[in-house]
């Protein structure tokens, strides 16, 4: 328990934060604190990771999407939850035990720890999955409460942005939710497609779907995301996705990954262009 809500149950004893004696609340262990952004300075990121004072855990768990991990770590996946749990770890220990890391310790702590659990993951007994069925017999997964998801990408190669767009809709095709967002430092159209699917998961998993049906227009990455080809440019966003649907802690029940023609794919493909218009400041 930190020390916001110690004060909140009226104890207010030894309230601040150990290292620096600032106001200890969560945000500050993990983020605010000197210790903590030096931590977050020493992680294994393409961008170094800056932690200001604006920072909070809402902002950072999203930025964190898009931070590229650089070999030779030797992890695929998102490492911000295995950072802030090393954080989390050292600070107890510090007021608990009073045994003192160092920032690059902890930093370290938290790559090796994510690089164990994703080898042991790669370990574990060979298990079907939605992955190793065919696009047909994945298909034939969909179930009553199967919500099928249309994405698409507009990107312009001038600006290297991109608008993603997605749409929500249920087995009688009953808009559920629909949303765009734009991207910047997008080096193809196929990138922003990856993005566009990647983007669509995270919001399925925040409304709660279970079983998904994503329908794409670019059947190359229909074909890598189910087979596991994973292209250089794309191994990042293709790892992301295959977390997200395919590991151990996956917040789907099924998934199933399905090429559409472009010409049935004009809703999401209008709102990805019309989000990257207004993304740029261009006139319709």
């Amino acid at each position: 328990m930190d020390g916001e809500n110690l004060r909140k149950r009226g104890l207010f004893a030894d309230t601040a934060c150990s290292r620096c004696g600032e106001p200890e609340t969560l945000d500050h262990i993990l983020f605010h604190c000197e210790f903590a952004e030096d931590v977050w300075k020493a992680g294994p990121w393409k961008d170094v990771v800056s932690t200001g004072n604006s920072s909070t855990f809402k902002t950072l768990i999203q930025e964190a999407r898009k931070w590229t991990n650089l070999p030779p770590n030797g992890i695929t996946g998102n490492a911000f939850p295995w950072f802030v749990w090393s954080i989390w770890t050292a600070r107890n220990l510090w007021v608990f035990e009073n045994r003192k890391t160092t920032p690059l310790e902890t930093s370290v702590k938290a790559i090796t720890s994510q690089k164990k659990w994703e080898q042991a993951q790669s370990n574990r007994p060979e298990t079907t999955t939605n992955r190793d069925l065919t696009p047909s017999l994945q298909l034939s997964l969909i179930n009553e409460s199967t919500i099928f998801c249309n994405t698409d990408a507009a990107w312009r190669s001038d600006q290297q942005a991109a608008g993603l767009g997605w749409i929500f809709i249920d087995r009688h095709t009953q808009v559920l939710h629909q949303g765009s967002i734009g991207q910047r430092n997008v080096p193809s159209a196929y990138m922003a497609e990856a993005l566009a699917i990647r983007e669509a998961l995270i919001q399925a998993s925040s409304y709660n779907y279970t079983d998904i049906c994503l329908r794409t227009d670019s059947e190359e990455l229909a074909r890598a995301i189910t087979m596991i080809r994973r292209s250089t440019e794309l191994f990042g966003i293709l790892s992301d996705i295959d977390s997200l649907v395919f590991s151990p802690s996956s917040p789907f029940r099924s998934c199933a990954v399905a090429f559409t023609p472009r010409a049935r794919n004009g809703p999401a493909n209008s709102l990805a262009k019309a989000y990257l218009v207004s993304f740029l400041g261009l006139r319709p």
